[in-house]
């Protein structure tokens, strides 16, 4: 979602975004960056599907959430999240799902969040299926269930392909409710 602070919402309907991409290298299916949000009110679920490319170039990534105030959210209803890495030959890099430097995935009162992600197939390393990292990236809920799948990808020789990897202050959470 380009431009800082684009926001998809609902005041309390469901949210559903799907995203395929295209291109040689680089390209992500959904991506929030610069504070964009995908979000749903009241008891609203939020879906959100994206496949990266198929291309020969690196980080053809599902699901990116990355910066600071970028999140998927929801005020009490049901988040799921499925990325699919895409990439072909030598390329690497390609996530399923990718949550960094302050992007959120996080649903509010009992609501739940359930993330799947599939690294690419290709040949090149690091198809993670999950990968949660930098400061503040997180993916919690304040008092539902959090489910967290992933599936390395990877092929022949490609190494490095971590089904779900949380590193340098990554956080996977369920807080207890009110």
């Amino acid at each position: 979602m380009p431009g800082t602070g684009s926001t998809i919402t609902s005041s309390g309907g469901a949210v559903s975004v799907t995203g395929q991409s295209g291109g040689t290298g680089n390209n992500t299916g959904v991506h929030l960056l610069s504070g964009g949000q995908i979000s749903a009110g009241g008891s609203g679920t939020v879906t959100v599907q994206g496949t990266g490319s198929a291309s020969t170039g690196d980080a053809n990534i599902g699901v990116f959430v990355t910066s600071a105030n970028s999140r998927i959210t929801s005020s009490g209803g049901n988040i799921s999240v499925t990325g699919i890495g895409g990439g072909s030959g030598a390329s690497g890099s390609n996530y399923g799902v990718v949550i960094t430097s302050g992007g959120e995935i996080t649903a509010d009162n009992s609501g739940t969040v359930m993330v799947q992600g599939t690294g690419g197939a290709s040949t090149g390393i690091n198809n993670y299926g999950v990968w949660v990292a930098g400061a503040n990236g997180r993916i919690t809920s304040s008092g539902g269930a959090v489910s967290v799948t992933g599936l390395g990808g990877g092929s022949g020789t490609s190494n490095s392909n971590h089904g779900v990897y949380v590193s340098t202050s990554g956080e996977i959470m369920a807080e207890c409710g009110p």
